[in-house]
């Protein structure tokens, strides 16, 4: 839901490409900062709620909640377990994935919305 919003803000964003994607520096900036808190949180509540009982791993507990941050760490320890053995317990990992995947979004999104615009 969270990229839902800036999506919209992008294809209604009437300035210039920052980073190449059509949102404000204070926008991007707050995207950052909404990102690190919704980590935060969901970090602090795998923290506080570990069990023995429960598989202890910060991916499956929050797979459906922050799958854009998950969902590509999952995706290359299972294409090799060797390589991405350093993967074996993705936190902070999520967090960094989870921004170039918003990044990449934006990045379509604004492209998408400039070839629109170019042929109006």
């Amino acid at each position: 839901m969270l990229l839902v919003y800036w999506l919209k803000q992008s294809i209604s964003y009437k300035g210039n490409l920052n980073y190449g994607i059509a949102l404000s520096k204070k926008q991007i900036l707050f995207l950052l900062l909404s990102e690190s808190l919704l980590f935060l949180l969901l970090f602090l509540l795998y923290y506080f709620n570990q069990s023995p009982d429960t598989a202890n791993s910060f991916a499956w507990q929050n797979i459906f909640l922050y799958f854009r941050g998950v969902l590509p760490v999952m995706a290359l320890t299972s294409i090799d377990d060797r390589t991405f053995r350093f993967l074996s317990n993705p936190t902070w990992e999520c967090l960094i994935t989870a921004i170039i995947v918003d990044y990449l979004v934006l990045l379509v999104a604004s492209r998408v919305r400039s070839k629109s615009t170019s042929k109006a």
